[in-house]
């Protein structure tokens, strides 16, 4: 499995998952359809699986227009986001897994950016040769796989999203959902999260 990733809207980015060898595709959080679309033609993949993080628009956004394009595609979402992400089949707890092409992830429960926030950590494998078709590596400076964080909103790059929701909200839960993907930062290539860069270090 191979990750691509693109920028949308004007600080997220879109996450494709590729399987080079059944020209199949997952994408996590896809917020703008056409982008998703452009890229699926242009590696000439079939959208198999739509991972979501969580309900809000800059990362469901293009769930319903990928779906008319590939009606067949399972859309991932939080248990408890159920009836706020478009087209939700399957409906995560914390402690369950998923898979795409030779890679299972592990789902864990996150809420503090929302209450149903969730993320994907895709540990190491070493199925798929390193590859040059634009994709990111997921190897350490000692050339060691290392796996895949899809954390949403739980963190950005500069710092973390805003509470929205305060059911699971408040500051010591959403301290905890640091801690508790601690262990997986450290271990991972990519912790995929908005750009929220400059935005925070500013203030």
């Amino acid at each position: 499995m191979h990750i691509h990733r693109f920028p949308v809207l004007s600080t997220n980015y879109t996450f494709m998952l590729h399987d080079q060898r059944q020209h199949l595709a997952a994408v996590v959080d896809p917020a703008d359809a056409q982008a998703v679309l452009k890229w699926l033609k242009q590696y000439q993949a079939t959208l198999t699986t739509i991972f979501n993080t969580h309900h809000h628009r800059d990362h469901v956004g293009g769930n319903r227009e990928l779906l008319r394009q590939f009606p067949d595609a399972v859309v991932y979402g939080g248990a408890n986001d159920q009836g706020r992400i478009p087209g939700q089949k399957v409906f995560l707890e914390d402690g369950d897994q998923v898979t795409f092409s030779d890679r299972t992830a592990e789902v864990y429960f996150v809420p503090g950016h929302t209450n149903a926030h969730i993320a994907y950590y895709f540990p190491p494998s070493n199925t798929f040769p390193p590859s040059n078709d634009g994709s990111e590596s997921n190897n350490d400076p000692d050339g060691h796989e290392m796996g895949d964080l899809f954390c949403g909103d739980t963190l950005f790059a500069g710092g973390c999203a805003l509470q929205f929701e305060k059911q699971f909200g408040e500051q010591s839960n959403y301290l905890l959902d640091f801690f508790h993907l601690s262990e997986y930062l450290a271990a991972a290539s990519q912790v995929c999260a908005p750009d929220e860069a400059a935005q925070w270090l500013k203030t």
